[in-house]
């Protein structure tokens, strides 16, 4: 038998408020999801215009994407948490 005692206890599983608490952070995430959405939806549309207008996509929708958002940022301050 060795100097050494291994202590196993039940694991427990999580009570309401912990499930409370999970819903609420879920809902805090709802904001900038949508937000991420808006821009997604903005760079699609902006490169099927570029495709309407030039007859070729220049700049993708990832690369439209990502100067949306700077844009967007640029524009708008978030509030601190």
């Amino acid at each position: 038998m060795s100097d050494h005692a291994i202590l196993l206890t039940p694991v427990q599983a999580p009570q309401r408020p912990v499930l409370r608490q999970l819903g609420a952070q879920t809902w805090g995430l709802l904001p900038g999801l949508l937000l991420c959405l808006a821009v997604t939806g903005a760079a699609m549309l902006l490169e099927r215009l570029e495709k309407a207008a030039f007859g070729a996509s220049w700049l993708e929708a990832l690369v439209l994407a990502i100067l949306v958002g700077t844009a967007v940022r640029t524009i708008w301050s978030p509030s601190t948490r």
